[in-house]
């Protein structure tokens, strides 16, 4: 008897030796984990999971577990006790279970985490351990990169209009002109001007006149259809486009399609000098791309062009070759 009652206690001993050295192990988990029973009720925790939860009672955490420290609504929309339920369903069909979830703090405050569940056996009973992992620094990290990606995007276009501002003009041809004279490509760019702005801002004011700059800039980039193809403001009412690839026929079909689109639009300018609407005049070029010849080189082109369509009565094109 004394032997027999001897080795009971030196098993008792293995086992709680046994047992401080799992919960050793969680404790030590970087990861917060809940102890879930077959009921799915929370009966233990680590000090990883009192800490995501900004709780320090641990017997109040496990106590208001589901009630307290979760989200009536999880993010896809669904009440958390149906998706509990769901995920409940899922592990002991299963043996495990991964999804988002979002819970709350102690203070209320949403905690977004990946949830992974596992069904284990101890003798007769099943327990469901939750490892979550906090992603808090993930989603503001996220956030962040939308917020850059945003800001990277208004650096490249221009407030009023929505289409391409002078920097990525700039940038862009500048990036076009060295590819292109690889190949020996073409490359043709028009320069735009509104006629007579000056007299509309005059006529109907300086918010009328932004709402025309931003009409002409729509029906610009709709009349552009091809994908490397763009339309940037250059300042004021004068506005670039830029054709890779586009030999003296294709500029000229296209300057003639982004002279008829602005008459369409038939924009009211009853002072206007040449017509009753709003009209345009543009200078085009285009010609093979090669490394003596820059970027300015073409804008300067472009823009003795356009002077030429001014001087010879506006609401025209010009079109010309470089000499």
């Amino acid at each position: 008897m004394h032997e027999g009652s001897q080795d009971a206690g030196e098993i008792l001993d293995d086992l709680a030796e046994e047992r401080k050295f799992y919960s050793a192990l969680l404790e030590a988990s970087p990861f917060a984990y809940v102890l879930l029973n077959d009921e799915f009720l929370a009966v233990d925790c680590n000090s990883a999971a009192l800490q995501i939860f900004g709780c320090s009672d641990k017997q109040y955490l496990l106590d208001n577990y589901w009630e307290q420290f979760s989200s009536v609504y999880q993010s896809d929309g669904r009440k958390s006790c149906e998706k509990s339920q769901a995920m409940k369903d899922r592990v002991f069909a299963e043996g495990k279970a991964v999804f988002d979830w979002e819970h709350r703090t102690f203070s209320g405050e949403p905690v977004p985490v990946e949830n992974h569940l596992t069904l284990i056996r101890n003798r007769d009973k099943k327990y469901i351990i939750s490892y979550k992992c906090d992603l808090r620094g993930i989603k503001k990290m996220e956030e962040s990169i939308r917020w850059l990606k945003t800001e990277a995007e208004k650096v490249y276009y221009d407030g009023l209009t929505g289409i391409y501002n002078r920097r990525y003009f700039d940038e862009t041809l500048g990036r076009l002109v060295k590819t292109l004279s690889r190949p020996g490509g073409l490359l043709g760019i028009m320069m735009l001007d509104i006629d007579f702005f000056k007299k509309y801002n005059d006529t109907y004011g300086h918010s009328e006149g932004d709402r025309c700059l931003k009409i002409v800039a729509e029906t610009l980039s709709q009349t552009i259809s091809r994908a490397d193809d763009f339309v940037a403001r250059y300042g004021g009412e004068e506005f670039a486009v830029v054709l890779p690839n586009t030999d003296e026929r294709g500029a000229r079909r296209v300057a003639e399609r982004l002279l008829e689109n602005i008459r369409k639009c038939q924009l009211p300018h009853e002072n206007s000098d040449i017509a009753d609407y709003v009209t345009v005049s543009i200078g085009a070029t285009s010609a093979k791309v090669d490394h003596n010849r820059s970027a300015d080189d073409y804008i300067k082109r472009a823009d003795e062009l356009l002077y030429i369509s001014k001087q010879s009565g506006r609401n025209r094109y010009t079109y010309g070759a470089f000499p």
